[in-house]
C-alpha cells in the first residue's frame, strides 16, 4: 500500500517541467538528489557510517 501511495505522490513531481529540465541538463545531479532523499526517507537497517568509527578497534583486531 505504501508503494502505491509513494508512486502516486511522486508522479506529479516527475512530470513537472523543472524536474524534466534538470534531468535533461544534469542527470547526475538529479540522481544524487534522489539518492539523498532515499536515504533520508528510507529505513536503513545496516551499519551506519558512525558505527564504523565506534567499532574501529574491533575491525582492526579482526584484520590482524
Amino acid at each position: 500500500m505504501k508503494t502505491v501511495a509513494v508512486a502516486i505522490l511522486t508522479s506529479p513531481v516527475l512530470i513537472a517541467v523543472p524536474v524534466q529540465e534538470l534531468a535533461d541538463e544534469k542527470p547526475f545531479l538529479l540522481g544524487i538528489i534522489v539518492a539523498i532523499l532515499a536515504v533520508l526517507v528510507g529505513r536503513y537497517r545496516g551499519l551506519r557510517l558512525t558505527e564504523f568509527l565506534r567499532f574501529q578497534p574491533v575491525f582492526e583486531r579482526s584484520r590482524s
